[in-house]
C-alpha cells in the first residue's frame, strides 16, 4: 500500500486517533479517580465527558476533509469505532495497572464512600442501596482490576460505535455544497 493511499485507510486513521482517545481516556479517568480529593476535577471530568463527541466529531470531519469530501459513511464509523477500540485499550491497560499495582483498594474504598453517602440520606430506598453495597464487600465480590478492564473495553467499543454512527452520519450531512463531487 502506497503512502499516499494509506492515508485513507479507516483502520490506519482509526488507530491513529485511537492513541489520542485513550491519552484523553486515561487523563478523564484521574480526573475522576482524583476527583474526591481536588473538587474541580470532578467539573473537569464532567466537562471532558460532555466534550467526547465533539472531539470524535473533529477527528472523523478531518479525515472527511483530507479525502476531499469523498470518504463513505461506512469508512468514517468504521475509523470512529477503530479509535473507541484503540482508546478503550489504551485506558483498559492503564486502569488495570492503576487498580491492580498502584492503589489495590482503589474499588472498596469508592464503595465505601458511596455506603456512607446512601446512608447519610436516611431514606429507606437509599438504606437498601447501601446494605446491597456493604455486601458486595463483605462477600469480596468487587470487581477485580481484569474485570473492569474488561467491562471498560466493551462499553467502550459499544458505546463508541454507536456515537461513531451518529458522528459519521452529521459529518457527511454537513458536508459543504461546494464539496460536493462533480460528476
Amino acid at each position: 500500500m502506497s503512502a499516499d493511499t494509506s492515508k485513507y485507510n479507516p483502520y490506519r486513521r482509526g488507530a491513529d486517533d485511537g492513541f489520542l482517545l485513550g491519552a484523553y481516556f486515561v487523563l478523564l479517568f484521574f480526573a475522576l479517580a482524583f476527583s474526591m480529593q481536588l473538587s474541580v476535577l470532578g467539573m473537569l471530568a464532567m466537562g471532558m465527558i460532555l466534550a467526547v463527541p465533539a472531539v470524535v466529531y473533529l477527528m472523523l470531519a478531518r479525515s472527511f476533509r483530507a479525502q476531499g469530501g469523498l470518504a463513505t459513511f461506512s469508512s468514517l464509523w468504521m475509523q470512529g469505532i477503530v479509535s473507541f477500540f484503540g482508546g478503550s485499550l489504551i485506558l483498559a491497560v492503564v486502569m488495570m495497572v492503576y487498580l491492580r499495582w498502584i492503589d489495590p483498594s482503589f474499588m472498596v474504598d469508592r464503595l465505601t464512600e458511596a455506603i456512607q453517602v446512601y446512608r447519610d440520606i436516611d431514606q429507606p430506598r437509599a438504606t437498601e442501596v447501601a446494605d446491597t453495597l456493604q455486601l458486595i464487600i463483605d462477600q469480596n465480590i468487587v470487581p477485580s482490576a481484569s474485570d473492569v478492564a474488561l467491562e471498560i473495553i466493551w462499553a467502550g467499543v459499544f458505546t463508541g460505535s454507536l456515537l461513531s454512527m451518529l458522528i459519521a452520519l452529521l459529518v457527511r450531512a454537513r458536508r459543504p455544497k461546494s464539496d460536493s463531487p462533480k460528476i
